[in-house]
């Protein structure tokens, strides 16, 4: 864990000594990882940033990624009709980063999963979903060589998408790479589909939980941190089996 004292605004501290205690019960202390943020902006979100509560959440992550990100900062995508990467957030810029977001994209209409996935499986050098080898192979053939750290990519929504096949075959393309998913849906739909993507077959290793919580701030950080541990552990024990990573 970096330096909270130096580097952390003191909320975040507390959050970050929070997510500690967590990741020590599940046995990851000293893990390392990338860890990310995939945010919905699509027009449907406008209450949930409005009332402060995308804000609140940006930080709880941020409190977990303190404990295990490789260089103590997250990189967030957001996505709405389309994809957008936001670049690293530090500790330092977090006290606004809901509003950074939205000042830079806005609101989109329409929700699609696809896109900022692909986005991510790019940004951390996999070959992303769209190859002919992996449509050829349906995502299972194992990677060539193992990653030294995974990626953790934290992914959140308040709804259904409308890009269901092509979602479904990205994250099937994503199980032969070191990136686990972890689904957060929030606020009051069925998320159907998200539970479906979660127990899906065809895929070269399972890559993806789902939780939902209506309001993710309103639970204790403790509760959400465990939620958010539920399938990651299992997870890095299987990626290791499976040649995803080499450590």
């Amino acid at each position: 864990m970096v330096d909270l004292d130096k580097r952390a605004p003191a909320g975040l501290v507390s959050l970050a000594k929070s997510a500690q205690t967590t990741i020590q019960k599940y046995g990851l202390e000293g893990h390392v990882a990338s860890v990310s943020l995939v945010l919905d902006i699509s027009g449907s979100m406008a209450p949930l940033f409005r009332d402060g509560t995308v804000q609140r959440l940006i930080e709880r992550v941020m409190g977990l990624a303190l404990n295990f990100d490789d260089n103590g900062a997250i990189d967030i995508f957001a996505f709405g009709q389309n994809a957008h990467s936001m670049g690293e957030f530090a500790p330092s810029q977090f006290a606004d980063a809901a509003q950074s977001i939205l000042q830079r994209t806005g609101f989109e209409g329409g929700t699609r999963y696809a896109p900022p996935i692909e986005l991510a499986l790019k940004h951390y050098g996999f070959e992303g979903g769209g190859g002919f080898l992996s449509r050829l192979f349906g995502g299972k053939p194992a990677p060539a060589s193992p990653a030294r750290h995974p990626v953790y990519l934290i992914f959140v929504t308040d709804g259904d998408n409308s890009d269901r096949n092509e979602s479904i075959r990205v994250i099937t393309e994503a199980s032969r790479h070191p990136m686990f998913i972890q689904f957060m849906g929030i606020g009051v739909s069925s998320f159907r589909f998200l539970q479906e993507l979660d127990t899906m077959g065809g895929r070269f290793l399972d890559n993806a939980n789902f939780f939902s919580v209506a309001d993710p701030t309103a639970i204790p950080e403790s509760e959400l941190y465990d939620r958010m541990m539920t399938e990651y552990p299992q997870w890095v024990v299987a990626a290791r089996a499976k040649g995803l990573l080499s450590g």
